[in-house]
């Protein structure tokens, strides 16, 4: 466990370090400012559905059928738990970022949809996160969480080709997104794989089309945005 995280905080701090390199310092307060605000609550709320989810798993432990209900319940609930939080943050971020900071600070539609999506596939492997912390199998788990660093390599090179911020949160998805699926197929003994898969790609689908709402309705009021979600 030691080891997985001090590997994401590698991870996390080499991105912040690739902006830098690849932009000036104001692009990367402005980057730091708004990727903190929309990914780091996840991992207090993390922290309390582990608290909650192992005692949970622990009770259905004994009898492998109702362990493996259990692992998928726990899967949903975290897609489920992080599709609520994703949605507002994708609302609210633009208008939260210079409201908290200053208008100096000013994120486009495309980084609030971007840091969405990011914001909810990492809040979503905490359900595999918890299944593989409860059968002991730390190793899968830190595998499986540090291959999102691939991400952070592909945001380099998109940064770099592009010129844009928004090519490294494109990056951190596509690294979170192969994380996810890695963590579920890791978990094929423990966990019906193809339901959680279809389930979260439901998920998915639905807060990547939210993505593209706020992409395409940046000019528009929160009250606005709400109303074309809905």
């Amino acid at each position: 466990m030691m080891i997985n995280g001090v590997g994401l905080m590698a991870v996390k701090q080499l991105d912040q370090v690739f902006v830098a390199n690849l932009f000036d310092l104001k692009m990367l307060a402005l980057y730091a400012l708004g990727i903190n605000l929309a990914i780091t609550p996840t991992a207090p709320l993390q922290a309390i559905g582990q608290k909650l989810g192992l005692p949970f798993l622990g009770n259905a432990k004994g009898n492998p059928q109702v362990a493996r209900q259990a692992a998928l319940l726990a899967m949903l609930v975290a897609a489920c738990m992080a599709a609520a939080y994703a949605l507002p943050v994708g609302l609210v971020l633009d208008q939260l970022v210079p409201l908290l900071y200053g208008r100096q600070y000013q994120v486009t539609e495309a980084f609030c949809a971007l840091a969405m999506v990011d914001a909810f596939l990492r809040f979503c492997r905490g359900g595999p996160n918890l299944i593989l912390l409860h059968q002991g199998l730390t190793s899968r788990l830190t595998v499986g969480n540090m291959v999102a660093g691939i991400g952070t390599l592909i945001g380099l090179g998109l940064g770099y080709w592009s010129g844009r911020l928004e090519g490294v949160m494109v990056g951190l998805v596509i690294g979170d997104f192969i994380s996810l699926v890695l963590l579920l197929g890791l978990l094929r003994q423990h966990l019906s794989v193809a339901k959680a898969m279809f389930h979260t790609g439901v998920l998915t689908a639905t807060v990547g089309a939210a993505a593209v709402t706020i992409w395409a309705a940046g000019d528009l009021g929160i009250g606005e945005r709400v109303v074309i979600f809905l």
